[in-house]
């Protein structure tokens, strides 16, 4: 083992003035004996003619914290003879003789022939930049993904990198460095810099509450608070207020009592619906909602998308008189994964690959007293998206003002054999009843950005349409509701579309399945709509564009057999914008009066999602210059597009005719 006579009880090895010691550094202990280290273990030097050193740095990676990414500069200087070696991997149980190329625990790149070295085996495959002495050399390091990007710039070269994913890294692991062999000179390593990535997480906690409960609960007036009595039984849950769909979310919950240890915290799909199958059947649990994501209390069995995983956790642990706070981090920079913190111990990543939108949720499902504080709630989203019951919101300048309404479907609209219940929430039809029928919502979309969600509790026979009508709604002389001239339709049946009575070329999901969600966006631009369709999370693009303001929201059925449709989301931002801020409407642009040039090049980014588009809407490339005539609406590169009549707009489902290369005068 190395000399440790001069190591200091903290670990750090012998330095001359401790407290100008940097963050990482050589560490002092564990590493090979003749090593020297210098300027406050800054730098390492392997003396000439040495055979299979190492030198650890003094911090670990840990995939299952946020401290996972290091990013390690070295100034490495060496001579003739020499393989210097940078990597990770566990600790050895000793440093002197080690059979670097044969451990199965280092991962190592021999900066001197450009070769991986990955647990003990020589991968020829894998061609990495070569470092030729007195050359500047970085590895980064992301354990949460395995990517590991190696980058050297030699004297007087351009600067070259190249990535490798690894697979099979351990939990935790060590920066180190070394030598397999040295010349008849020394290898010097002298540490540069290092940047171990943080998230810089906004604190939005007081904005962050409890909303939308469901089932037996209670709330506190704050909104901070959910709690059940011993009297209250079956399946309940409430959400939090954040829509969280990019960047990294990080809340904490304190749970004072979990009486039956029948306790689910987890995400939870959005829009979410807890239909009556949940609330009214005891022998339907919660955890076995198809939407959720979740950790029970009960032993630590963890559900995704209402199946027990083999994989359990450490358990919840409350007992009677204490609280127990849990962390959750949900990281989609990091491929989307979700980290449990108890009582301040990681318990790891529990699941990876998680795509949103999803909601932090808070679930019950035994008739036990239960208490659950919501502490914080921070993010990277500076603007975290919050939401909404069912209720109009207003928008301007971003500050959101809720509006007096109650959106529900509208009675005296009602035509044909159908049934709104109640609460005006939900439309149904029974078995024998049959022929064209619809009722629309009682909002009107004149401007803004609209959306809505419907649960489809039951479509038999796949009969039902989505979308929006004018009104007086035509519906003479036809057999079926879809070909009305009046509406703009999503049928569930194939996913098929039909614009003003004409069936369109294009196709999306088909959403008849019991449970499924269905979100209608949309959005005018002045005089102009378009309507965009998402079925159970999956966006499925814009169904129709050009849609003239006033429209309504309107659920029809075209045939008999049972149906049940219920409204659980709606939501209206009004746009206000400044003078300054106004921008040509893409739409508006023509050829004799547009401008010219890259001014036309930014103009043409726009889209009427009110999204921007920087590349070809076929390939993907970014060397976009055509605009689809005569609508305008969709943008290509040179090489995917055609003007024979069968190529059709993505947008308006218009043939293309021709074409506008908006980089030419």
């Amino acid at each position: 083992m190395g000399n440790t006579s001069s190591a200091h009880q903290d670990g750090t090895g012998p330095l001359n003035q401790l407290e100008n010691v940097p963050d990482l550094h050589f560490h002092g202990v564990y590493h090979s004996r003749d090593v020297e280290l210098r300027n406050f273990n800054q730098e390492a030097v392997i003396p000439p003619f040495s055979k299979l050193k190492v030198v650890y740095l003094n911090k670990k990676l840990s995939r299952a914290t946020r401290e996972r990414y290091f990013s390690l500069k070295f100034h490495v200087t060496f001579g003739h003879g020499s393989s210097p070696v940078i990597g990770f991997g566990l600790h050895l149980e000793k440093y002197e003789n080690v059979t670097l190329e044969m451990n199965p625990s280092l991962y190592l790149w021999d900066i001197s022939d450009g070769s991986m070295i990955i647990r003990g085996v020589r991968d020829e495959t894998i061609k990495l930049p070569k470092c030729k002495g007195g050359c500047i050399v970085q590895c980064a390091i992301d354990m949460g993904s395995g990517e590991v990007d190696f980058t050297v710039k030699n004297p007087g070269e351009i600067q070259k990198m190249e990535s490798v994913t690894l697979s099979g890294i351990p939990d935790e692991v060590w920066p180190l460095v070394g030598v397999l062999t040295t010349g008849n000179t020394l290898v010097s390593f002298d540490l540069q810099s290092f940047d171990q990535r943080k998230e810089e997480l906004h604190d939005l906690t007081m904005e962050t509450v409890f909303a939308d409960p469901c089932g037996v609960l209670e709330l506190s007036s704050d909104g901070k608070t959910v709690f059940r009595e011993s009297t209250q039984e079956g399946n309940s849950c409430v959400l939090i207020n954040r829509i969280m769909q990019s960047g990294v979310h990080h809340w904490t919950l304190q749970v004072d009592c979990d009486f039956g240890a029948s306790l689910c915290l987890g995400l939870a799909k959005t829009p979410f619906h807890l239909s009556d199958q949940y609330l009214n059947n005891p022998r339907n649990h919660i955890y076995q909602h198809r939407d959720l994501i979740v950790w029970r209390s009960y032993r630590g069995l963890l559900y995704v998308n209402g199946k027990q995983q083999e994989r359990s956790i450490e358990p919840l642990g409350w007992h009677s008189n204490s609280s127990v706070t849990v962390e959750f981090h949900l990281d989609f920079s990091n491929g989307g994964t979700l980290e449990i913190i108890r009582k301040g111990e990681s318990l790891g990543v529990v699941l990876r690959g998680i795509s949103g939108p999803v909601r932090p949720i808070v679930a019950f499902y035994a008739a036990y007293e239960k208490r659950v504080t919501l502490l914080d709630y921070r993010t990277s989203e500076r603007s975290a998206q919050t939401s909404t019951t069912v209720a109009v919101v207003s928008a301007k300048h971003e500050k959101h003002t809720t509006v007096e309404s109650n959106p529900s479907f509208d009675p005296s609209t009602k035509y044909g054999a159908v049934v709104i219940s109640d609460d005006r929430m939900s439309l149904h039809r029974g078995k024998d009843q049959s022929g064209n029928a619809y009722c629309l919502l009682n909002e009107t979309c004149t401007s803004g950005e609209y959306r809505w969600s419907f649960i489809i509790e039951n479509d038999q026979g796949a009969s039902t349409c989505l979308g929006v009508a004018k009104e007086p709604i035509e519906l003479a002389d036809i057999s079926d509701l879809y070909t009305s001239t009046s509406m703009y339709l999503f049928r569930s049946f194939q996913g098929m579309l039909y614009r003003e009575g004409k069936e369109l070329s294009k196709r999306f999901e088909e959403y008849w399945q019991s449970n499924s969600l269905v979100e209608l966006i949309l959005e005018f631009e002045g005089n102009e709509g378009v309507l965009q369709c998402i079925v159970n999370g999956r966006d499925q693009g814009v169904a129709f564009a050009s849609i003239h303001p006033p429209v309504k929201p309107i659920v029809g059925f075209y045939s008999g057999m049972e149906k049940r449709i219920t409204l659980i989301h709606y939501e209206h931002k009004e746009k206000f914008l400044p003078v300054q801020e106004l921008k040509l409407k893409f739409n508006d642009l023509s050829v004799e009066t547009a401008p010219t040039g890259l001014e036309i090049s930014t103009i043409a980014k726009k889209s009427h999602a009110n999204q921007y588009y920087e590349h070809c809407m076929v390939c993907g490339a970014f060397d976009v210059n055509v605009i689809s005539l005569p609508c305008k609406h969709a943008i290509f590169c040179p090489e995917h597009i055609s003007v024979d009549g069968t190529q059709t707009c993505f947008i308006c489902d218009q043939p293309i005719t021709g074409v506008w290369n908006i980089l030419s005068d």
